[in-house]
């Protein structure tokens, strides 16, 4: 609730969290102990973080479309992954920036926008660039994708540990 909230802990809940995460796993106690001391500290934090990991991200899906498009030099999967991801980086930008409004059928439309163009404009960067049949290319971005979030969701993890032991 303090994240949400946006107010600290009263010093009889965080007592009574601490004595919680005593009993936590070792591997979880440095987040859950940065998220009880200071929450506000800890989520501006990830959000810094948030940025150098996607960039530590994109040589990893790189690799990854190296993987099943294989016959050209990695730099050439590099260059197509800091495209694609910029092509996101701008769709999604262009959502936040809508916010601002704060009229709720812009920023609705504009959400669905870009929940239904970035995985279009995913698949035609892929069939431009790799060739091969709608078929083929959605069957591999799917094998992509799944590939990706694995190790995003490892990025993440590894993330919101450095971001919790840090000072």
């Amino acid at each position: 609730d303090a994240f949400d909230e946006q107010k600290p802990l009263t010093p009889e809940e965080r007592e009574a969290a601490l004595k919680d995460i005593a009993g936590a796993p070792a591997v979880v106690r440095p987040f859950l102990r940065r998220a009880v001391g200071d929450p506000m500290g800890l989520k501006r934090r990830m959000a810094e973080a948030m940025p150098r990991m996607l960039f530590v991200l994109l040589p990893v899906f790189a690799g990854i479309v190296a993987l099943f498009y294989r016959g050209r030099k990695y730099p050439e999967h590099l260059y197509f992954a800091i495209h694609l991801h910029t092509f996101i980086f701008l769709a999604l930008g262009a959502t936040e920036l809508l916010k601002f409004t704060r009229i709720p059928l812009v920023v609705a439309l504009a959400a669905i926008t870009a929940l239904i163009w970035i995985p279009v404009y995913a698949t035609m960067a892929f069939r431009r660039v790799y060739g091969g049949s709608l078929k083929s290319t959605v069957m591999k971005e799917i094998g992509i994708g799944m590939l990706y979030a694995v190790a995003s969701g490892v990025g993440f993890v590894a993330m919101i540990y450095w971001v919790s032991v840090g000072s």
